[in-house]
């Protein structure tokens, strides 16, 4: 004679059981749109199956954020898939600007003297050897935000250095 042993069902099997559905929801959906590239690669089948959990449950989350806020939502699986591959071969195209069209850089003027030389910062404030001398022809001042004109040219630099009353670019360009 057989008797009956009353077991308590596994905490485990009860979640399964009340999420079961959730699931059987996401492995139809998944089925009517699937990717539909075949590979012999086991890993590609892999991920390409992650990739269509992952647009379904994109889906889903946008769903309920749309009953959340009172909104009909306006895509169907079909066409959120649609409207998010056409957005991902959107990523790399080059939008046009909006506002006024800047000049092409074709137009640009382009500089046809070099740039003059700059000694490194370490060199511009050791201290030695940097003597403002007189030289015959003028130049424009290099210390950043001035726009003088002058004579005066430092020793080691080789760079036009205003050095006046008014204008102390010597000092401060090799104290900086």
């Amino acid at each position: 004679m057989k008797t009956q042993i009353g077991v308590d069902c596994p905490f485990l099997i009860k979640e399964y059981n009340r999420h079961m559905g959730g699931v059987d929801l996401l492995d139809s959906h998944i089925g009517r749109y699937k990717i539909k590239i075949k590979s012999r690669k086991w890993y590609m089948r892999i991920f390409y199956h992650l990739l269509d959990m992952t647009v379904v449950n994109s889906w889903i989350l946008y769903k309920r954020v749309c009953k959340a806020k009172d909104i009909a939502p306006k895509f169907t699986l079909a066409g959120w898939r649609k409207d998010l591959a056409y957005t991902l071969c959107k990523i790399g195209e080059v939008r046009p600007k909006k506002g006024r069209p800047s000049t092409p850089l074709q137009n640009k003027i382009t500089s046809t003297r070099p740039q003059s030389f700059r000694p490194s910062k370490d060199v511009r404030i050791d201290q030695t050897s940097h003597w403002p001398i007189r030289i015959d022809k003028r130049g424009r001042c290099k210390y950043p935000n001035c726009k003088g004109f002058t004579n005066n040219q430092c020793s080691k630099c080789a760079i036009y250095l205003c050095n006046n009353k008014s204008h102390t670019c010597f000092q401060s360009y090799h104290n900086k």
